[in-house]
């Protein structure tokens, strides 16, 4: 992406029985090494990788000079397959002193709802100053309610000195599809979906990037705003 003498390149890995993304890996031509590595690890022996669920990320930095890793403990939202109650006990979460003892790099405490949707993420400070820590808050429409879709998030408040990223609010259409993000770390931003429920243009501040698919559903261009060429690759936005 850019032009041929500043230019940033995105490489994508993908699981070939899931397509699920597993790594990113940034590279450019200021730099001699990868800028950006992150891996993604679907599943652990008590969830299944054909689920789809997320259960650690790894983000190398500077080839490697910082790495950033969090995980989290999901269950699937069994309202979605089967009536019945839902259940009242939670995973407990676990204190920042727990987490950041004998860590060197950034650790993320994640809590979970009883029905498997994320509640609050703590993102500690790395020298163990609480004054530090940024907390972030997950909301979600009430089960049942009019609103109630699986996993549309409806927004997160974030306190602590890196609250403003973090803090933002989701609309959704009728399938699922975010239509826009009030806040956050792009600000303001709109995502339009063709009839394939694929993301055909992302808008924000800097301006719109389309993306153009086969009939098969594979994209085949994406076309930026700050630069006229064009380059093929998974946008993230069309993971839901």
């Amino acid at each position: 992406m850019g032009p041929t003498t500043n230019w940033v390149n995105l490489g994508l890995a993908y699981d070939p029985q899931t397509g699920s993304v597993t790594s990113a890996q940034t590279t450019d031509s200021s730099s001699t090494g990868v800028v950006d590595n992150t891996s993604y690890t679907y599943g652990n022996s008590t969830v299944s990788k054909g689920s789809g669920l997320l259960t650690s990320t790894t983000d190398s930095q500077n080839g490697g000079a910082v790495t950033d890793t969090s995980a989290s403990t999901t269950t699937p939202r069994s309202s979605w397959t089967r009536p019945g109650p839902r259940p009242t006990t939670a995973r407990p979460p676990r204190t920042g002193e727990q987490q950041h003892r004998g860590r060197a790099e950034p650790v993320l405490a994640v809590v979970d709802t009883a029905d498997g949707q994320r509640s609050t993420e703590t993102d500690y400070d790395t020298t163990g100053n609480t004054a530090n820590n940024t907390t972030t808050d997950y909301a979600y429409p009430a089960a049942a309610s009019a609103t109630d879709q699986p996993h549309t998030l409806t927004d997160t408040t974030a306190t602590g000195p890196a609250a403003g990223p973090d803090t933002a609010t989701y609309t959704y259409d009728a399938d699922g599809n975010t239509l826009s993000i009030s806040g956050g770390a792009a600000g303001e931003q709109s995502m339009v979906w063709n009839d394939q429920g694929k993301i055909a243009s992302d808008t924000t501040v800097s301006g719109s990037t389309t993306y153009l698919y086969d009939t098969d559903g594979n994209l085949i261009l994406r076309t930026d705003p700050a630069a006229p060429r064009c380059s093929s690759g998974t946008p993230r936005s069309s993971r839901r």
